[in-house]
């Protein structure tokens, strides 16, 4: 109701980054039932909503229906580049996740490079690259580096820079950027686990023990939230 006297282009970027919102914050469910009530006419080649109908896809599972779902949209990202570079790139950058999702590596690693290539700040893409890269320790933490370079609050490059830190032998600075991811994204179950595993490696027990009572707590809390 209180979208109803907005005019129809604000209600449609008030709608989105609500949704975009909603699967920030991991909640898929709520972000699919907003989803669902923008008009058909308005789906059809709507780059913003091709975006969000595969990232909501791919966080619930059906990583198979995010391909097919983001795939037809490639093309329209490309034709859009000038226009609208920034969400044309985060189109190509959401495939190459769910192609890293799938386990097809240098297909996620060519969707990362092209989506920079329409949008050199689309920090996700270096984010995908990092992923990727998850072998080539220097790699993955350049690639976790440049994303935070553009977006210091972007938790998920904390955490890609500090996996890269922790398996290469550097336990103390993974540990230091697992924190801050943590401070962005207190609930983040992923986080934790990430810190516990840090401190387990610096031998810090008392720490452990209190990361892994909070990772019991965010689990139980996450599966009332699913009843």
């Amino acid at each position: 109701k209180a979208l109803a006297g907005l005019p129809a282009d604000r209600r449609r970027a008030f709608r989105y980054g609500v949704i975009e919102a909603l699967l920030d914050a991991g909640k898929s469910a709520a972000a699919r039932d907003q989803l669902d009530r923008i008009p058909a006419d308005e789906r059809k080649d709507n780059l913003s909503y091709a975006l969000y109908n595969a990232t909501c896809l791919r966080l619930m599972g059906n990583l198979n229906g995010a391909l097919e779902a983001v795939s037809p949209a490639v093309p329209l990202a490309e034709a859009s580049k000038a226009d609208s570079p920034a969400i044309a790139a985060r189109v190509l950058c959401e495939k190459g996740r769910i192609e890293l999702s799938l386990g097809k590596l240098d297909e996620a690693q060519a969707s990362a490079k092209a989506a920079l290539a329409l949008y050199e700040k689309c920090y996700p893409a270096y984010l995908c690259l990092a992923q990727v890269a998850k072998n080539e320790n220097a790699a993955a933490i350049e690639a976790g580096k440049r994303a935070l370079e553009l977006n210091p609050y972007y938790a998920p490059g904390y955490l890609a820079q500090g996996e890269g830190q922790l398996r290469s032998g550097n336990a103390k600075e993974a540990v230091e950027n697992f924190k801050k991811a943590a401070e962005l994204y207190p609930g983040w179950i992923e986080v934790h686990k990430a810190l516990l595993a840090g401190y387990q490696k610096l031998s810090l027990t008392q720490e452990a023990q209190k990361e892994a009572a909070q990772i019991a707590q965010l689990e139980n809390l996450a599966r009332t939230n699913r009843q």
